[in-house]
């Protein structure tokens, strides 16, 4: 790339803004939301920040986990401070999951081009084991079942993996989807798996990795999941919207499916949605225009938080539902009560 070369993004990578592939100290957003800018305009002074691409609460809510630049850092929620930080990662570190049990963390991160890797971390110790280098690119979403004897991964090569985590083999590919696949998401009790990608649907899988559902009304392009009960599916992305689907099991003769309904549509939001999660009895959701929004599951009742400078990537719910991590593209991770949206903690 050539240093007074203008960087011309895709179509794709202008929506999405968070899911730049350019990676190190080049300042994505501004690449990417104003491609007339070269390389050499954008200069080494002042320096960008460097995003926070991922948040994780632990299963129990007192651990926290941000994913940076080649790194993970641990925090202790209610001391408010750094324990320990986790290094030798490829790249950003797009996504973060927590087994069930906490005794694990895995962080999705890679080399644009060239690839995918799954990095797991035995937790409290922080302890790495060798990545996995399964994708062929980025890796965007990661998740566990509940019994944590296998890590799903999605990525920019348009596949999901579900992986052994004791061998680090591949026991199913899932590659229905014709472009990248940026999300995946395991309900609760493990009954269903959840695939959304950037060619506008959502896949539904089995527990053995069998499809079971294609949706498709799903307003665009699709850049995050997650399940809000074992039978609702929240999902959002480019049009702004937050969807939740509800899933019922269903059978003709030996062949098995879900039905898919549309239970509510999330509007209102005018720009992308570049993240979701949910916690008991709220989901909270953020994109480009600065703002979290909390949506009450239970009331319905909605509120904003805009105490967030920049663009939003990453949000995280406590399991109980009273506490949110919410990163970005300034770098920063900020703590907010749910139930008032006051700012608990700034963090990094």
């Amino acid at each position: 790339m050539g240093m007074g070369r203008a960087v011309t993004p895709s179509r794709d990578e202008m929506r999405i803004g968070r899911r730049a592939l350019l990676a190190g100290s080049l300042c994505v957003p501004l690449c990417l939301l104003c491609p007339s800018v070269s390389i050499a305009q954008v200069g080494t002074a002042p320096k960008a920040p460097t995003p926070v691409w991922s948040v994780a609460f632990s299963p129990d809510g007192k651990t926290l986990a941000a994913g940076g630049y080649k790194q993970v850092q641990l925090y202790d929620v209610v001391a408010r401070q750094p324990l320990k930080t986790l290094t030798g990662l490829a790249g950003p570190v797009r996504c973060l999951a927590w087994s069930a049990d906490g005794a694990r963390l895995a962080a999705g991160t890679g080399l644009p081009g060239e690839s995918g890797e799954i990095c797991l971390f035995t937790m409290p110790d922080g302890v790495a084991a060798k990545p996995l280098k399964l994708h062929k690119d980025v890796i965007e979403g990661l998740a566990f079942p509940p019994t944590g004897e296998t890590v799903l991964s999605a990525g920019i090569d348009e596949k999901a993996l579900a992986v052994e985590v004791a061998t680090g083999k591949v026991l199913k590919t899932m590659q229905d989807h014709t472009n990248r696949v940026v999300a995946i998401a395991v309900s609760p009790k493990g009954r269903f798996i959840a695939t959304g990608s950037l060619d506008k649907t959502i896949k539904i899988w089995s527990p053995e990795f069998l499809p079971l559902a294609n949706i498709d009304n799903t307003g665009g392009q699709i850049f995050a999941l997650t399940f809000v009960a074992d039978n609702q599916l929240a999902a959002t992305g480019e049009d702004g919207n937050v969807r939740i689907f509800t899933l019922a099991e269903s059978r003709s003769g030996n062949i098995a499916g879900v039905n898919v309904n549309l239970a509510r549509t999330i509007n209102g939001n005018r720009t992308p949605l570049f993240t979701l999660s949910a916690g008991k009895n709220v989901l909270a959701y953020g994109g480009e225009d600065h703002v979290i929004r909390l949506f009450d599951l239970t009331s319905t009742r909605r509120s904003e938080i805009k105490d967030c400078p920049d663009a939003i990537y990453g949000l995280s719910v406590t399991p109980d539902g009273t506490l949110l991590a919410a990163c970005g593209r300034d770098g920063r991770v900020r703590l907010f009560t749910t139930a008032d949206g006051k700012l608990a903690a700034e963090l990094g």
